[in-house]
């Protein structure tokens, strides 16, 4: 019994681990700082990376869309012209040449031609009449006058606006009949990116607080795309100006010229 008791019994190591010490399981799943900071530099690259492709997706989007949606309007606008020989005033006013609406309210009634203005408002009344404004917001017109629609800040606002003044196709002393200036096609409509202006709202910008915004440092900050914004010529056409272009070109791309002869 006591030699039994004597007896050296097998040295032995707990289980799962090696001679020296170390589970070799918990070794295969041990990282380093070093290579955690390799890791974590990694995501940090592939994050930055995901982050730019959406950004560049964004505004491959917006590059379209905003000349779509100025498209639109100008069809909407010569489609008016062709049923009244003349575009719209700037603003519609009543019998006393009160403002009640923007023209903007002809282009959507042209683009959302399955609606009965007739029955869903009052033109004798403002736009912002309580009878009027919750049937014009009803209308869904992101699509239509926003750059940027996914924007929901203000998802009434308008960045498409007439540009007005001496000389220009919206000019009151100018006829509103002809579609384009002698030798050249007029911008009549501009995007406006620091818009607070309802889309039915009749208010718009002159050429000189254009102008002042294009000369500003604000331009190239405020603009939805990188050195440009996009315009509409009397035509119907879209068009690009470049914010580093020469301010008194830009200000003659306004103008209307004298009256083509007609055939």
């Amino acid at each position: 019994m006591s030699e039994i008791a004597n007896e050296s019994l097998p040295e032995t190591r707990p289980e799962h681990t090696t001679e020296n010490g170390r589970s070799p399981r918990g070794s295969c799943c041990q990282f380093t700082l070093w290579q955690l900071l390799v890791a974590v530099s990694v995501l940090g690259v592939l994050f930055g990376l995901g982050v730019k492709a959406i950004q560049t997706a964004r505004e491959r989007a917006n590059r379209h869309a905003c000349p779509n949606a100025l498209k639109m309007i100008g069809l909407s606008l010569l489609s008016y012209h062709d049923r009244h020989k003349a575009f719209p005033p700037a603003a519609l006013a009543d019998a006393e040449g009160n403002p009640l609406f923007s023209w903007r309210v002809r282009v959507i009634e042209s683009v959302n031609y399955d609606i009965e203005f007739d029955k869903g408002m009052d033109f004798s009344k403002p736009w912002n009449a309580p009878e009027n404004l919750g049937f014009l917001e009803s209308l869904g017109t992101e699509g239509v006058f926003k750059c940027r629609p996914g924007d929901q800040s203000n998802p009434h606002t308008t960045h498409y606006v007439a540009v007005t003044g001496p000389g220009t196709l919206w000019a009151a002393d100018l006829p509103r009949i002809p579609r384009s200036a002698k030798g050249r096609a007029a911008i009549i409509i501009v995007e406006w990116p620091r818009s607070d202006i309802h889309w039915a709202e009749p208010r718009d910008i002159t050429v000189d607080e254009f102008m002042a915004w294009f000369t500003s440092g604000d331009a190239q900050r405020e603009a939805h795309h990188p050195g440009i914004v996009f315009g509409l010529d009397v035509s119907g056409e879209v068009q690009q100006i470049s914010l580093n272009a020469d301010p008194e070109e830009v200000r003659q791309m306004f103008m209307v010229g004298p009256d083509e002869p007609k055939p």
